[in-house]
């Protein structure tokens, strides 16, 4: 009778446990598929070449830095792209209202140092549907304070378990231009990744496999892109990310 007593106590606790994480409204580290109290990822991508047959890492391609407050949201963004000899940093700050004030600055490593990087500067309104789960965010610019000019348009839909489903891109008009579509198997890491454009029939799909850490956040990700292109070979990336977590 008491084993029977203890093993019910124990179911309730573990139901009660997952509809709260259910329930709980997706943020940052939601949208970033990352789980626990994550206070800063540091990843660098690399591509992956095949010299005679066999797969090889090749240079870094990319590189990105977030820092998350202990809420889940995102607080500090740098990132830079090979091709690109600038990198770019934003910093975020949050309103009582659910918007979120975006600073983003261009850092040029060859402009004279007395020079301030170039700034700009937008809102991003967000509004969370409780009845599908899903996540909307309004993007303006214009002159601070009146940010009165709407320039893009994203929802976020997330299943029962707020595992991302969908990202859809609309004009201002809220016509969708384009989705991503996440496709599970039983982990809680997308498998598969499917990008739709407006007008074009192919698709691009990203698949994906994962080295975890003990927290169940990927450390290592490999993805076979194949591009929405007729005929195009799949090219391979391999990332590695560091996290760190707020004790």
């Amino acid at each position: 009778m008491k084993l029977k007593c203890a093993f019910l106590l124990l179911l309730i606790v573990v139901v009660l446990n997952f509809t709260k994480t259910s329930s709980a409204q997706p943020n940052s580290l939601t949208l970033e598929g990352l789980v626990g109290k994550v206070k800063r990822i540091d990843e660098e991508t690399s591509e992956m070449k095949l010299k005679k047959g066999v797969l090889k890492e090749g240079s870094r391609v990319r590189s990105r830095t977030i820092i998350f407050d202990k809420d889940g949201r995102m607080t500090y963004r740098w990132w830079k792209i090979k091709v690109i000899t600038s990198a770019t940093e934003t910093y975020y700050s949050y309103e009582k209202d659910n918007k979120r004030l975006q600073r983003t600055q261009v850092i040029d490593p060859f402009a004279d140092s007395s020079k301030k990087p170039s700034e700009r500067f937008s809102q991003h309104v967000f509004r969370y549907d409780a009845s599908e789960n899903a996540l909307y965010e309004d993007v303006y610019i214009g002159k601070q304070p009146d940010f009165d000019i709407l320039t893009q348009k994203y929802k976020y839909i997330f299943g029962t378990d707020n595992r991302l489903l969908e990202r859809v891109d609309f004009t201002t008009r809220g016509v969708a231009m384009s989705s991503d579509k996440y496709i599970y198997g039983m982990e809680r890491l997308p498998i598969e990744r499917d990008l739709i454009v407006k007008g074009n029939p192919l698709q691009q799909t990203l698949k994906y496999t994962y080295t975890l850490d003990a927290q169940g956040n990927w450390i290592k990700r490999i993805t076979e892109n194949t591009p929405a292109i007729k005929d195009a070979a799949p090219s391979i990336e391999v990332e590695y990310r560091k996290i760190s977590y707020y004790q």
